[in-house]
Parts: C-alpha cells; sequence; structure tokens
C-alpha cells in the first residue's frame, strides 16, 4: 500500500517509523511538514526538547518547534 501512496501529494503516514517495514523510505522523503511525538533515531532533529504526553515537535519550512494537544 505504501508504494501506492508515497508520491499523492497531502497524504499523512502516522505511526511507529522505527517499527515500519518502509520507514527508512518514509525517513527520506521530502515532506513539506513533519510532527514528532517521540523521535526517531532514523531522522536527524536538531534541537531536540522533552515531549511530554500529548506534545509533540512540528518541523516546517515556516516553523518549528513544540506544539501541546489541548481541549
Amino acid at each position: 500500500m505504501f508504494n501506492k501512496l508515497k508520491d499523492h501529494k497531502l497524504t499523512i503516514f502516522s505511526g511507529d517509523i522505527d517499527k515500519c517495514v518502509f520507514g527508512d523510505q518514509l525517513a527520506t522523503m521530502d515532506f513539506k511538514t513533519r510532527i514528532f511525538f517521540t523521535y526517531t533515531d532514523k531522522i536527524k532533529i536538531e534541537n531536540k526538547i522533552n515531549l511530554p504526553k500529548y506534545s509533540g515537535y512540528i518541523i516546517s519550512s515556516n516553523y518549528e518547534g513544540d506544539i501541546k494537544i489541548e481541549k
């Protein structure tokens, strides 16, 4: 299924990149935005911060930093 979706725009891939069979391919793909709720060893990320529950780290061309899910 990954091979059918990887070239589509506006696709969201969600899950554990380190445990995914196509994780190496995901790590090298050029996404406009990446949001991490845990860090992977497959992607080098500068300025890592502690990610408590319901928090994440967003990287895009316009902004980079921590995000938090709130009610």
